[in-house]
């Protein structure tokens, strides 16, 4: 049973790293579909939002295969959003610096996963007692809630394109 498992997690870690490969060799075909980067950046919050909406109300409903869809398609999504989100930090930066943005940008993902991990952990922690394992992944489906809503409020501000 634990080798079934261990070739299971291998074989959806695969696909994942594959399909995302794939995601984001192709993603700047859905930058043009979306009408520029920045569009696409307005339309992957909404997804990105609708996605953690989704695997919400999947754990809260006690329906595994919604966040289960949900954080495989984010893991997806993110493939996209990465080279999206390096190229408009490299086009808004003076030239000179341009190497020192993406580094900069680099150490602040470092940065804010260790903030945001060991918080978000012990939110799991939290609320893995008493209930089903599934459903103690809750906090993290609310915390991507609010922090995709936060980047559509500021991309909306920033008026850089509609959501």
């Amino acid at each position: 049973d634990r080798n079934r498992t261990a070739i299971l997690v291998a074989v959806v870690y695969a696909l994942l790293n594959l399909f995302g490969g794939l995601a984001a060799r192709h993603s700047h075909r859905a930058a043009a579909w979306a009408g520029g980067e920045s569009q696409l950046t307005g339309r992957l919050w909404g997804i990105i939002l609708g996605l953690y909406a989704m695997a919400s109300a999947g754990l809260f409903l006690g329906v595994s295969l919604l966040p289960i869809l949900g954080f495989i398609a984010l893991a997806i999504l993110l493939n996209i959003w990465k080279p999206v989100f390096v190229s408009q930090l490299y086009n808004h930066a003076e030239e000179a610096a341009g190497a020192t943005t993406l580094s900069v940008a680099n150490q602040s993902k470092t940065l804010s996963v260790a903030v945001l991990a060991p918080i978000l952990g012990w939110g799991v922690d939290q609320a893995s007692a008493g209930s089903a394992a599934l459903m103690a992944l809750w906090p993290v489906a609310v915390a991507g809630i609010l922090f995709s809503a936060l980047g559509i409020w500021v991309h909306r501000i920033a008026g850089k394109g509609e959501p």
